[in-house]
């Protein structure tokens, strides 16, 4: 990356991040912004989303003063139609510039945009505008209802025979502080009779975390094939379906979100997609930060694409429970949060073990588990297990963690696992 694109980052970084948790910039930064907007090695996408927030979100005087200051002089050419009052040659320009006012869409705009977000013909720094405005005005229920419904219309749902199956919908950006072990669990359930899918792709902003994809890159099995997730999924009681299979015009959209930086709402949206869909469906989903609990939840209830719905927000933003603390729960059944607690399951609460957090150790850790090794990764996987199961009210949390446990002393888990996405 060149130095230009990693200061601009930084900026954008700074400013961009969301209504409550951005910091103002200062005069001090203004001179050197000015010369990186004009750099011709920064990413004109990357450019287009920080003056997206800079014209969304609420400024100082000293960044009210910048941007009235703003001309075709200090900007690059292709990005002056984005200020307000610069006339829109195009209904797309409206709707940013409308969105920047914090205008919110009619259902009718949203099916545009999204049509015009998928057009390839459609220069990228305008998508990068359209989809930093949205994120930073919050969308509406009525917008995230929309946009969701045009994802759901697109995608590729693969219907198969089994009785039902647990989707595991983590967001696709993974992780960077934590172990990832929901593929493991995924396995473990699978072997105890409770089929569950992944799925995923293979990197994206803004953690390029750790995921499912490249779990199953390190250890030899195949995650760019369908038939071998059917297989796995009808055979051994997981898999993982890849989004550059299951949706390629979305996945086409990677360099926009990797130029982007920030989350945008396809990041919440695209894991509620269902790639595989049985006789009864199961979701168990999360959400990053808290404003969007009671969307996603009103979002499920409404849409009624699933049988049984779980909403977990645990490590970092995801449906994987920590061992140290409780996690906020939501099942079907409930109108208020709720809490789960390794006490409820009688394990004793421990801090995560101390090491680098990579592809190379995650995958360790979770093989370790599956071979029955005490320690965390046992106990956060059988928890995990446990706790889906209890709240999908498929088994009573004591009859969980007795079956999680036997399945992974038989053998049974570790098989899964070995045998799994592979032809």
């Amino acid at each position: 990356m060149h130095p230009h694109q990693a200061q601009f980052i930084a900026y954008l970084k700074t400013k961009g991040t969301g209504p409550t948790m951005s910091k103002s910039l200062t005069a001090e930064d203004f001179p050197e912004l000015n010369r990186l907007f004009l750099s011709p090695d920064v990413c004109l996408t990357t450019k287009a989303t920080l003056l997206t927030a800079l014209l969304t979100l609420p400024a100082t005087p000293e960044e009210a003063h910048w941007i009235s200051e703003l001309t075709q002089k200090n900007l690059p050419s292709d990005l002056y139609c984005l200020l307000p009052d610069t006339p829109a040659d195009s209904s797309f320009i409206q709707t940013i510039h409308s969105i920047m006012a914090h205008q919110d869409l009619t259902q009718a705009h949203c099916q545009a945009c999204m049509e015009q977000l998928f057009d390839p013909t459609l220069p990228e720094f305008l998508k990068a505008a359209f989809l930093e405005g949205e994120r930073l005005k919050r969308e509406t229920l009525l917008e995230n209802e929309a946009f969701w419904a045009y994802l759901w219309k697109h995608a590729q749902h693969h219907p198969i025979d089994l009785p039902f199956v647990i989707d595991l919908s983590n967001g696709y950006d993974g992780f960077n502080r934590t172990p990832y072990l929901t593929p493991f669990t995924a396995a473990l359930l699978g072997a105890s009779g409770f089929p569950c899918i992944l799925h995923g792709m293979d990197e994206i902003s803004p953690k390029n975390g750790i995921n499912p994809f490249k779990l199953l890159k390190a250890c030899g099995k195949n995650p760019l094939s369908l038939t071998i997730a059917h297989k796995s999924l009808k055979t051994v009681g997981w898999g993982y379906a890849d989004q550059s299979l299951t949706f390629p015009a979305l996945f086409a959209l990677k360099p926009l979100r990797f130029h982007m930086v920030k989350r945008p709402f396809i990041a919440t949206l695209e894991k509620l997609l269902q790639p595989f869909q049985a006789h009864k469906n199961y979701l168990i989903t999360s959400y990053t930060h808290p404003p969007y609990k009671e969307m996603l939840q009103t979002l499920l209830k409404q849409t009624k694409k699933w049988d049984k719905t779980v909403i977990l927000r645990g490590a970092e933003g995801s449906i994987q429970l920590s061992l140290d603390r409780r996690t906020p729960v939501l099942g079907d059944a409930d109108s208020e949060s709720g809490y789960v607690s390794p006490n409820d399951f009688h394990l004793t609460p421990h801090l995560l073990e101390q090491g680098p957090i990579t592809v190379e150790t995650s995958l360790e850790s979770g093989l370790e588990a599956l071979k029955g090794r005490n320690g965390y990764a046992k106990d956060a996987v059988i928890y995990q297990g446990a706790v889906i199961l209890t709240y999908l009210g498929l088994l009573e949390h004591s009859q969980a963690f007795v079956l999680l446990q036997k399945t992974i002393a038989s053998g049974a888990a570790l098989r899964a696992w070995n045998d799994g996405m592979t032809p």
